[in-house]
C-alpha cells in the first residue's frame, strides 16, 4: 500500500508526467501540495488535491495505513500532513531529491535517494510490474477525494459572505488557462493548499518557502 507525498518543489512540473505514470501503474495515490508542480494541469488519475483533509479524517482508520511513503520536494506544509508522514507506524519512508541537501527536518526518512526525479520515475515505471497496490486502496482515496471536494464546494458556495476559503476556491475556477499565481507565506499559502484542490487547466504556482513562524 504505497503512498506518494509531493511537497513544495519548483522543479515538480519537470517530473510530473514520470511520477504520475509510475503512480498510475502501481496504484499509488499522490497527495500533492499546490506548490508541488503536481496538482494542476494535465495530471492523471493518481493525484489527490485534498490530502490535508484526508489525513486529518478517519480515512486511514478505515483503509489502513500505508507501508511505503515516497516523498518529493520540501517537507509537508500542513501540520496534519507532516504529522501523518512522520508519525505513521510501520512505514518505510523514501525521500527523492536531485541533490545532497536533505529535506528531512525531523530525521524520519529511512532512505535518501539522490537522483534526477524524472529519469528515476521513468526507470521505476519500467520495473514496476508486479508491484501493484490493491484496487481498494486506490479507489478509496479517489472516493474520499470526491467526497471532500463535494463537501467543500457545497459549504463554500452556500456561505453568505465571500470569506477567504471561498475566495481561493473561486480564484481557482476563474483564473484563465494557462495562468500563473504567486502565493505569499503564512495563511495565503495554507489557504491555497486547502481550498484550491486542483483543476485540469494549467496553473503555475510560484511561492516563497523560507523560515517558519514570524521569521518567515
Amino acid at each position: 500500500t504505497p503512498l506518494s507525498v509531493g511537497g513544495a518543489d519548483h522543479r515538480g512540473s519537470r517530473y510530473r508526467a514520470g511520477l504520475s505514470g509510475w503512480a498510475e501503474a502501481t496504484g499509488t495515490p499522490v497527495l500533492a501540495e499546490p506548490t508541488s508542480g503536481l496538482r494542476f494541469g494535465d495530471v492523471s488519475g493518481p493525484v489527490i488535491g485534498t490530502g490535508d483533509f484526508l489525513v486529518d479524517s478517519d480515512l486511514y482508520d478505515v483503509v489502513g495505513e500505508p507501508d511505503l511513503i515516497v516523498h518529493t520536494g520540501e517537507a509537508p506544509l500542513n501540520w496534519a500532513a507532516r504529522a501523518f508522514v512522520e508519525q505513521t507506524s510501520d512505514v518505510e519512508r523514501i525521500s527523492i531529491q536531485p541533490h545532497v541537501q536533505r529535506r528531512d527536518p525531523n530525521h524520519v526518512v529511512d532512505h535518501h535517494v539522490i537522483a534526477d526525479e524524472r529519469r528515476l520515475f521513468e526507470a521505476m515505471l519500467e520495473t514496476s510490474h508486479g508491484f501493484e497496490a490493491t484496487d481498494t486502496w486506490q479507489k478509496m482515496h479517489h472516493r474520499a477525494d470526491r467526497i471532500a471536494r463535494a463537501a467543500m464546494e457545497t459549504g463554500l458556495l452556500n456561505a453568505d459572505a465571500l470569506e477567504e476559503p471561498r475566495l481561493w476556491w473561486e480564484l481557482q475556477r476563474e483564473l484563465p488557462d494557462p495562468a500563473s499565481i504567486f502565493v505569499s507565506n503564512s495563511m495565503p499559502i495554507r489557504n491555497a493548499d486547502l481550498y484550491m484542490p486542483g483543476r485540469e487547466e494549467a496553473l503555475d504556482v510560484y511561492f516563497n518557502r523560507g523560515l517558519n513562524g514570524i521569521d518567515g
